[in-house]
């Protein structure tokens, strides 16, 4: 599970696609939550915070693998994403687009003349 090591959004967003990545290994999760976070994977890539928040909470409501080397790990990761959607998405689920995240280090800085 990828540790918190920067709140830069884009990096923040390849964390949640490593997490992404973990549901989908044999014996992590159950189908219904790789059905539900394949919906998620969606809305991360649309930048779609209202979407994340919505399949966010659905996981998290989900019962993991019961049994094998795994049990836990869907968990953990669920754990991951939704502290990172929290710091990526403004409070109350507004959209957020690619641009929007990238736009404070593009303008340019003003002197005060």
């Amino acid at each position: 599970m990828p540790e918190l090591s920067s709140k830069d959004p884009e990096d923040l967003y390849y964390d949640m696609s490593v997490s992404i990545g973990a549901f989908f290994f044999e014996g992590v999760a159950t189908e219904k939550q790789q059905d539900i976070i394949s919906d998620f994977e969606a809305a991360e890539l649309d930048r779609d915070c209202k979407g994340m928040k919505k399949h966010l909470a659905l996981l998290e409501k989900q019962k993991g693998v019961t049994d094998g080397d795994y049990v836990g790990l869907a968990k953990k990761h669920t754990k991951a994403l939704r502290q990172r959607v929290n710091l990526v998405c403004p409070a109350g689920g507004a959209r957020r687009r690619r641009s929007e995240a990238g736009r404070s280090e593009a303008a340019p800085e003003t002197t005060g003349f």
